[in-house]
């Protein structure tokens, strides 16, 4: 029995050490290819960045600085390996900010560089290469699902306009991860309608004699004489004649 379980642990042991060292190994081999490509990439586009610097001089027919022309070539190869909104970096390179650049001369060579940067985003832009340097992805033809009831799905084409704010962000339900839905809202009740008042009768008549003074329980109480209970009460004797007695004179 010891010796199965102890062929069983190792042979678990072996298959989780096989598939480490083949994922290993892939990941390795993968990455170095990826990087390898990536590399070629940046040369080929810092090649081709040199020749539209080329046609550039070539078409304005005038002469520019030498931090003019690395911002062009700069920007060229940028927007062809990242694309973005074409606006030169707010940071300029490394080397222009050494303690060399610290005055008005090289502030005015870190102009010239930003502007053969925006020079060189443009270009690159007119060319149409950046369209061939991305991966197409299909998108399917079916419709978007239908959100859940209560949830409000805003319009991807619906861009949103100056100084509109966003909505308050909306708390989700820890189970299913969805946003709750708000519930609806609870108009207020009327208020009551007023009791409406019932009239009071109308006074007696007095009579003419003055009424009997009324007699209170605790006055009527006071008057009546105390009286005892059944066990206290005594009999009283009876009334015995008085005894007469006679004196004979004889």
């Amino acid at each position: 029995m010891r010796w199965g379980i102890l062929l069983l642990v190792a042979g678990t042991l072996s298959q989780t050490g096989c598939l480490l060292a083949r994922n290993v190994a892939h990941n390795l081999a993968n990455e170095s290819a990826e990087h390898l490509d990536e590399r070629k990439l940046s040369r080929q586009l810092r090649a081709e960045a040199r020749d539209g610097w080329a046609a550039f001089c070539q078409q304005s027919g005038g002469s520019f600085s030498i931090d003019f022309a690395d911002g062009f070539r700069d920007g060229y190869a940028d927007y062809l390996e990242s694309g973005g909104n074409g606006s030169p970096p707010a940071v300029p390179p490394l080397r222009y900010r050494r303690s060399a650049y610290l005055n008005p001369e090289g502030h005015a060579r870190i102009r010239d560089y930003f502007a053969g940067f925006k020079t060189g985003v443009d270009a690159a832009a007119e060319s149409g290469r950046r369209h061939f340097l991305t991966v197409p992805v299909l998108v399917s033809d079916d419709p978007p699902p239908v959100p859940p009831p209560g949830i409000q799905v805003p319009s991807p084409d619906a861009p949103l306009r100056a100084g509109e704010q966003l909505p308050a962000p909306r708390r989700m339900d820890a189970t299913t991860g969805l946003p709750i839905p708000d519930r609806p809202s609870v108009e207020p009740l009327p208020p009551p309608l007023p009791v409406p008042k019932v009239p009071e009768p109308p006074p007696a008549p007095q009579s003419k004699t003055a009424p009997e003074p009324a007699v209170t329980p605790v006055a009527a109480a006071a008057k009546a004489p105390p009286e005892w209970p059944a066990f206290h009460r005594r009999t009283p004797p009876p009334v015995e004649p008085p005894v007469r007695r006679t004196i004979d004179r004889d």
